[in-house]
């Protein structure tokens, strides 16, 4: 995930690229002008134990930001930092 940076505390940008990618194709979804919409397939990965998704630092600021852009946490997430430890 990634957003332009909130300057202060009165700040809350929201989240404006996600970034998805497997073996063959990585895909970047531009979400600063949907705001909370996303595409069902979209929704139907994040929502989905069966679509792992791998990331790094998840339970930080990434996972704040998408719960206030999207109103929703993924499902399935492999936190690298995590297994790292």
């Amino acid at each position: 995930l990634e957003w332009q940076p909130d300057r202060s505390k009165d700040f809350d940008n929201p989240v404006a690229l996600m970034q998805f990618a497997d073996a063959k194709t990585a895909l970047l979804v531009r979400t600063h002008r949907s705001r909370q919409w996303l595409p069902a397939s979209i929704m139907w990965a994040l929502r989905s134990e069966g679509c792992k998704k791998v990331g790094v630092g998840w339970d930080g600021a990434d996972k704040k930001k998408m719960q206030l852009t999207f109103g929703f946490l993924p499902v399935g997430i492999e936190d690298l930092a995590e297994i790292a430890k």
